[in-house]
């Protein structure tokens, strides 16, 4: 499947909090779809490195039930757009690359 074409054509991604660090998330936010995200797990430490506070009570349904609706009746292609931004200078290759070189580089003493 073709994620690029088909993250843009929903209007929200949900994360489950069972799951560990989400690579689907940030899939989906590379390509610029808002996110809802649980408060505790991958999703939790996703929403932290991407500054997304609003989040449903993990195993809660009526807690994201609202955060939908919320997230549903607020969506903002200038926030998909600024959280995309954010994926691709902080999860791109070269970001990649530059924190393995500063990991292994010797150290000096």
């Amino acid at each position: 499947a073709d994620l690029e074409k088909i993250y843009p054509a929903c209007d929200l991604t949900i994360l489950g909090h069972e799951e560990g660090f989400p690579l689907s998330g940030l899939e989906s936010a590379a390509c610029g779809t808002n996110l809802a995200l649980p408060d505790s797990g991958g999703g939790a430490e996703l929403g932290q490195l991407l500054g997304i506070n609003e989040r449903y009570s993990a195993g809660d349904a009526d807690s994201l039930a609202l955060l939908i609706n919320e997230s549903v009746r607020s969506l903002s292609p200038s926030n998909g757009r600024r959280i995309a931004s954010i994926v691709r200078s902080r999860f791109s290759t070269a970001a990649f690359q530059q924190r393995i070189l500063q990991l292994t580089a010797p150290k000096s003493t």
